[in-house]
C-alpha cells in the first residue's frame, strides 16, 4: 500500500471541527483583524480562539511560510507543572508569548488536537 502524506485534517482528526488559519495568509485588508488580535493568524480566528501550529505535520507554523495552522480554543498546558492536555491532545507552543520551548523552564502551551507526543 503506498504511503500517502498526511494532511493537516488528518492529522487532527475528521472529529475535529477546527478552522484553518495561518498559512501564509497576510493580515492586510479591509476588516483584518491584527495579528495579536488573533494570537499572531494571518487569516485570524473566530473570537476566543488561538492559531497554533498543526502537530505531527511537516512544517513548524508560523516559521514556515505557507504552513497552517489551526484555530483552537486556549487551553493551557505544559509549563514547569507540566501539565498534560486532556483526551492525548498535544502541547503546542502558545502564540502569544514571547516563550517557546525549550527556551524557558515555565513555557506553557495550548492543546491541539493530534498526536501528544510533545516533550513538555
Amino acid at each position: 500500500m503506498a504511503r500517502r502524506r498526511r494532511t493537516p485534517l488528518a492529522i487532527l482528526g475528521a472529529a475535529a471541527l477546527l478552522v484553518a488559519c495561518g498559512g501564509g495568509r497576510g493580515h492586510r485588508g479591509e476588516g483584518a483583524r491584527s495579528p495579536a488580535a488573533t494570537g499572531g493568524c494571518g487569516a485570524g480566528c473566530p473570537e476566543g480562539q488561538v492559531c497554533v501550529d498543526v502537530p505531527g505535520d511537516a512544517c513548524a507554523w508560523p516559521s514556515d511560510a505557507g504552513c497552517p495552522g489551526a484555530c483552537v480554543v486556549p487551553v493551557a498546558c505544559g509549563g514547569f507543572a507540566a501539565i498534560r492536555c486532556p483526551g492525548g491532545r498535544a502541547c503546542v507552543d502558545d502564540p502569544r508569548d514571547d516563550c517557546a520551548p525549550p527556551r524557558g523552564a515555565d513555557c506553557g502551551g495550548l492543546c491541539a488536537p493530534g498526536p501528544a507526543a510533545d516533550a513538555r
